[in-house]
């Protein structure tokens, strides 16, 4: 397409000095600028009209801005953001018009929910991708991305890719920042999901107000709301859509519920009902909050139209998520968990869930990171406190804040709250140093890495995969 033609198309405001082919579409000038749209879009921390020359310089073809930049070559537009987005589906050819997208949003269970609605859709015959935390998989191969919900550019190229590939269903995690900067601008969902909301990103939202305003952003984009009525804001957000369908797993309403309800160490049981379904479901996930999550991919499914007794079935054959209540070992009678549990809700959550049956101790390894919210160390040493027996207090990405500041912190919390814990800032000595403290029927949980295989310190990220140490440690303990 030329300049003349995004013009048209995005009702673009000006006329191009030169009407040129455009190569690229970009809005950061780490981008190959030759020939390129340039979007000049106001951020947080950066402004990107300040860029406007450097890109001209660089061979762009024109920028687009929504204040005058003094470049001759400027084109302008009310919302850069939002007709960033709308130009990377044009110069991908509208991938996401040739595909069903669903989206999924909430504090936790993004990924879980996410990765369970592909596996029921692939099950009921549906080639289907997912996009989020842990990349984009299609058909067994994963490719990298930056954010839980890729940029703009990026999410047009894969969902370009994907098509092309052969898919038809695309299951994407819409975080509040991508929602609230309109990377999902012009997307059509077909199933929208909530999960539920508890405080988390406040260093950006700055009030739950605000957050719980961006996930609802999600309802004016989708054809029909997935909703768990057992969130207090979800029961909220069904005021500000046209028939939802809610689930719950903990009450006799809504429109698909948990009943026959069944909970173990190992995972979860139950029948679901409603919207013509009954179906028995059994989950290798433990905690009523996995019952949730299914029932959130389940309600997706019948968003979806698919069949109900496929839908079942895809479900139970769901084997899990890495870094998602992730079990790591099992030897010698010791259960050694992962999770990428990091805000106090979601921490009892999986302290909760590892609570039944268990015949030992709770131990359990954590941290609070850096650079983020404050607010949520308090309600993570609380859950801590509260559920685990024994506690080991370390690091989780502290970035430029000082590792002992954050324990020190954490630590007087833990000790006003009663807790048995000791700290160890390196992590990996406070893993051996919890390995070296359980013993048959014990539980270990190592929180908050999950998926993560480094540590982010001020000079950046460094290798560190959880799994891998604990491998090593069992082999040097057993040896």
């Amino acid at each position: 397409m030329t300049l003349s033609e995004y013009c048209a198309a995005l009702g673009l405001r000006g006329k191009p000095a030169e009407d040129r082919d455009v190569e690229r579409i970009c809005c950061s000038t780490g981008d190959e600028l030759k020939n390129a749209l340039f979007f000049c879009i106001p951020g947080s921390k950066e402004d990107g009209h300040t860029f406007a020359r450097q890109a001209i310089a660089a061979g762009a073809a024109a920028v687009v801005c929504q204040k005058d930049t003094g470049e001759k070559n400027q084109l302008f537009s009310d919302d850069t953001a939002r007709d960033y987005a709308l130009a990377a589906q044009l110069f991908y050819r509208n991938p996401a018009k040739r595909l069903r997208l669903v989206a999924v949003t909430g504090t936790n269970g993004k990924t879980t929910v996410s990765h369970m609605l592909c596996r029921i859709a692939e099950h009921c015959g549906i080639a289907t991708g997912v996009i989020g935390t842990l990349g984009a998989t299609f058909r067994g191969e994963t490719i990298p991305t930056q954010r839980t919900t890729p940029s703009a550019g990026e999410l047009a190229r894969i969902l370009a890719e994907f098509s092309q590939k052969g898919a038809e269903l695309v299951v994407l995690e819409a975080s509040s920042h991508a929602l609230v900067q309109r990377r999902l601008a012009g997307l059509g969902f077909a199933a929208g999901i909530f999960t539920n909301l508890s405080r988390d990103h406040l260093d950006y939202h700055r009030t739950m107000e605000d957050y719980f305003a961006a996930k609802a952003l999600l309802c004016s984009q989708s054809d029909r709301m997935v909703i768990n009525i057992d969130d207090s804001y979800g029961r909220r957000l069904c005021k500000r859509t046209d028939r939802p369908l809610t689930y719950s797993a903990q009450w006799t309403a809504g429109d698909l519920r948990a009943t026959e309800l069944s909970l173990f160490s190992g995972g979860s049981r139950f029948t679901v009902r409603g919207e013509g379904v009954a179906e028995k479901i059994n989950l290798s996930q433990p905690g009523l909050f996995s019952v949730s999550n299914g029932l959130a991919a389940l309600g997706g499914a019948v968003a979806l139209g698919l069949d109900p007794h496929l839908a079942a079935e895809g479900l139970s054959s769901f084997r899990g998520v890495r870094g998602r209540a992730e079990v790591l070992s099992r030897q010698d009678d010791i259960c050694i968990v992962c999770d990428y549990a990091h805000s106090g809700d979601s921490l009892e959550k999986i302290l909760r869930a590892l609570r039944w049956g268990l015949q030992g101790r709770l131990i359990l390894l954590f941290g609070c990171a850096g650079g983020r919210d404050r607010s949520k160390r308090f309600p993570m040493a609380e859950a801590a406190a509260r559920f685990a027996d024994r506690v080991i207090l370390s690091s989780d990405n502290p970035r430029w804040e000082d590792p002992l500041e954050i324990i020190g912190e954490v630590s007087g919390y833990l000790e006003s709250l009663g807790a048995d814990f000791v700290a160890e800032p390196d992590r990996e000595k406070a893993i051996a140093l919890a390995l070296a403290e359980t013993k048959p029927g014990d539980t270990l949980l190592l929180a908050g890495k999950g998926h993560e295989d480094y540590q982010e310190l001020a000079a950046g990220k460094i290798p560190m995969d959880e799994r891998k140490i604990v491998s090593r440690l069992l082999a040097e303990r057993k040896y």
